[in-house]
């Protein structure tokens, strides 16, 4: 019974949000054979990367035994985001009523690794003040109590 009652709530807001941002989840984009613009043409409003740090660099891949040098979240996200903000005077899409969440799944230990994701995103100051673009952090998210 209550399963079914949470349904019915969900259905009417799951509408509602297909007026503004698609709800399709694109988990594990950078598997796709062009991250972030498959999902851009579609218009998909949720993409998710799995970010390892290394050094000083935040590495995009499912495990770290399939890290790859060249596949940075730089380079294969914030880099290709920040060109579509330029592009859109300021959005992400043309249509500046759609919305895109960039889910950055944290795979190494998390203070490090938020601490580093926080200095990248300092040198993409359009990407953290646009409002149709939203960067979620999950995975090894830090206790909130320290």
């Amino acid at each position: 019974m209550k399963r079914s009652f949470l349904i019915l709530i969900l259905i009417p807001c799951l509408s509602l949000a297909q007026d503004k941002s698609s709800i399709i989840f694109s988990h594990n984009d950078y598997l796709q054979k062009n991250p972030f613009e498959s999902a851009y043409q579609l218009n998909i409003g949720y993409v998710e990367a799995d970010v390892f740090l290394r050094g000083d660099k935040l590495m995009v891949a499912h495990t770290a035994a399939e890290i790859k040098p060249d596949r940075t979240l730089e380079s294969l996200y914030l880099d290709k985001i920040k060109s579509k903000l330029h592009e859109n005077e300021g959005s992400l899409f043309p249509d500046a009523s759609r919305k895109m969440t960039l889910m950055i799944d944290l795979k190494t230990e998390g203070v490090s690794t938020l601490n580093a994701i926080v200095q990248h995103l300092k040198k993409y100051p359009q990407l953290t003040t646009t409002n149709t673009l939203t960067v979620a952090i999950s995975g090894n998210v830090p206790d909130t109590a320290h």
